[in-house]
């Protein structure tokens, strides 16, 4: 397991040079790896699997704030599942989607079609 408290600070450093918007999204399942609350600045480490590479984010709302926003009072755990979007052309680029908790295998697919009738064409 990560040290969170310490990697997403700086992983969360770096990586602020991309945009807050995900350009083309795509979405999967995300498994979370650690969860900290810290109050108002909570962290998450998550990873997935995408065409059988493994890609894996940790964040903290202090650095990107409500654009991707972390609950601060949930009882996340190590195992918990929740539906991530991340970037089409660089999946290291994805944020967790908290109000989509995936419970069992046809979530995945009930959420992506409220996803597709919500989101406006381009």
């Amino acid at each position: 397991m990560r040290n969170i408290l310490a990697f997403c600070t700086m992983f969360s450093l770096l990586s602020c040079s991309h945009s807050l918007e995900i350009k083309d999204p795509k979405y999967g399942i995300g498994i979370i790896e650690a969860y900290k609350p810290m109050g108002k600045m909570p962290a998450i480490a998550y990873h997935f699997s995408l065409n059988g590479k493994e890609y894996g984010n940790d964040y903290s709302t202090k650095y990107f704030g409500d654009a991707w926003s972390i609950p601060d009072s949930a009882n996340f755990k190590e195992g918990d599942k929740f539906l991530i979007e991340y970037e089409a052309e660089n999946p290291k680029v994805s944020r967790m989607m908290f109000d989509f908790p995936i419970k069992n295998n046809s979530d995945l697919g009930k959420y992506l079609e409220v996803l597709k009738k919500n989101r406006k064409p381009q």
